[in-house]
């Protein structure tokens, strides 16, 4: 039996988009992330799709975070460092940062980012849905869907 379930989390993180310096967003601020999680797949022995309290354990785990994009995500767009970041030392605790393997940090890179990150975590799923809103009415979707042959 397939069936569709939701289930909603709201994450604080910061980041910055690191491709137009005529922006506000150039610079490290933060947003009250809500993802919208869509999952469609086969209800499981246990009765679900997928216990929420997992979905919402895997994204909990960006929460309260730095996202900066992987350096090697970086390199692949030209990047090498941070603009604008050149002329400064910056120091974090390790537990503070969530390097992320996406070029930019951007909600349509989160929402696939996060998509597909849950839809390995269903052994029989349809589709993974995330809408990511960083502010109440701007955001991101994308739709994560199993391969034909997997």
């Amino acid at each position: 039996m397939y069936s569709t379930i939701r289930t909603e989390e709201t994450m604080s993180a910061a980041h910055m988009v690191h491709t137009d310096k005529d922006s506000p967003c150039y610079r490290i601020h933060g947003h009250n992330w809500r993802a919208i999680v869509e999952i469609e797949g086969d209800v499981e022995d246990d009765g679900m799709v997928i216990d929420y309290k997992d979905v919402k354990s895997f994204l909990r785990q960006y929460d309260h975070k730095i996202w900066f994009p992987t350096p090697e995500k970086q390199a692949e767009r030209g990047c090498t460092k941070l603009d604008g970041m050149r002329n400064f030392f910056l120091q974090f605790a390790v537990h503070d940062i969530e390097m992320i393997d996406v070029p930019v940090i951007t909600s349509e890179h989160m929402s696939r980012f996060f998509a597909e990150g849950i839809l390995k975590m269903i052994k029989h799923a349809g589709y993974v849905k995330v809408t990511l809103y960083e502010s109440e009415k701007s955001y991101a979707e994308y739709t994560a869907r199993v391969k034909i042959g997997e």
